[in-house]
């Protein structure tokens, strides 16, 4: 296993590359899984048509998903219809989930209301706020008053959290949660985490390396040159939209490699890094900008499915609005060999 293969659906043609990334990118399958369920087979087309087996039989031991930017009480863009329709396919497609992660802008304007329409939604939905984890993204600091933090304060009281970033145990998993701790006179679309944030951070990671806990790291503002639109060059590394201190974070996550980092705020398409980390952006719920002011085709409703298996963990992209998969990336880590 010292060497993967790395697969990447290219049009209607599968072209395979031997990598040393410990990560494995498929075409879309439409397998629903099940806790406790063999996995032997997957299919590099959602109809079967290029089978491709020989991953061998795994027993699933967790499953969770990760959605973001829904930014309820939008004039233009409010998610919450879009919202409701993600539960309602997590519920179907994921009954036995270990939780799901909303990785930042909840609300568009920050507004206590705003936080109430989230919470009555997921109870309609069947769900209870513990089976969330909750990442502070910048419409939740969307103010014009720099009172940062009362609204760091209210993110916190509305979710029963004692700070913006936090860690917790998910089904054996360590979930690392980051959120903006430091007052900014750069706008409320931008942010910074504080030198104690990162500390506490690094501290955590190596101590699950070096005792074998899988890591996953939510932090609502990509990073420079990971996944799609985090070129020096585009809106979301800018400064007033970036997190000002993105390099040095970028520096402590380079130090470990059985780690996954999630991503939202661009509202890109779900796509993911052909890097270890794997660096995933998580789509948008509310609406997905395909680069084009002036389209209007598609209004998107991505999110991202991950099942953890034995010696791996599977991602799978979601369109909530057309009730299909996307990409797949199935990632094996050393450490669990």
């Amino acid at each position: 296993y010292a060497q993967q293969w790395l697969i990447r659906r290219i049009g209607g043609s599968a072209c395979i590359l031997q990598s040393r990334l410990n990560s494995l990118f498929l075409g879309a399958g439409s397998t629903v899984l099940a806790n406790g369920t063999n996995i032997a087979t997957y299919s590099l087309n959602t109809d079967g048509s290029e089978a491709f087996g020989g991953f061998g039989t795994n027993l699933l031991v967790s499953e969770y998903q990760v959605i973001s930017d829904i930014q309820t009480g939008s004039a233009e863009f409010d998610g919450s219809d879009n919202f409701a329709c993600a539960l309602a396919q997590i519920r179907a497609l994921s009954p036995n989930t270990s939780g799901i992660v909303i990785d930042g802008d909840l609300t568009e304007w920050s507004a206590q209301s705003e936080y109430d329409t989230v919470k009555r939604i997921i109870e309609q939905a069947g769900y209870s706020l513990d089976d969330f984890t909750f990442v502070m993204g910048n419409h939740e600091q969307r103010t014009d008053s720099d009172d940062y933090g009362y609204y760091r304060q209210l993110f916190c009281s509305n979710f029963g959290l004692g700070n913006v970033y936090y860690s917790k145990t998910v089904a054996d998993q360590s979930f690392i949660v980051l959120g903006p701790d430091v007052d900014t006179d750069e706008g409320w679309c931008t942010a910074t985490l504080s030198s104690a944030q990162l500390e506490w951070l690094e501290a955590l990671l190596a101590y699950n390396q070096a005792n074998g806990i899988r890591s996953s790291v939510f932090v609502h503002w990509p990073l420079q040159d990971t996944t799609a639109n985090t070129s020096a060059y585009s809106d979301s590394q800018q400064p007033g939209h970036n997190l000002t201190n993105g390099d040095a974070l970028k520096s402590i996550l380079q130090r470990y490699s059985d780690l996954a980092v999630f991503t939202g705020h661009s509202h890109c398409e779900a796509d993911c890094s052909d890097s270890s980390p794997l660096y995933v952006n998580t789509g948008s719920i509310a609406y997905i900008d395909d680069g084009d002011p002036y389209s209007t085709a598609y209004t998107g409703n991505q999110g991202w499915f991950v099942y953890t298996l034995a010696d791996r963990v599977i991602y799978k992209a979601r369109d909530f609005e057309n009730e299909t998969w996307l990409q797949t990336s199935t990632s094996r880590h050393t450490s669990w060999l």
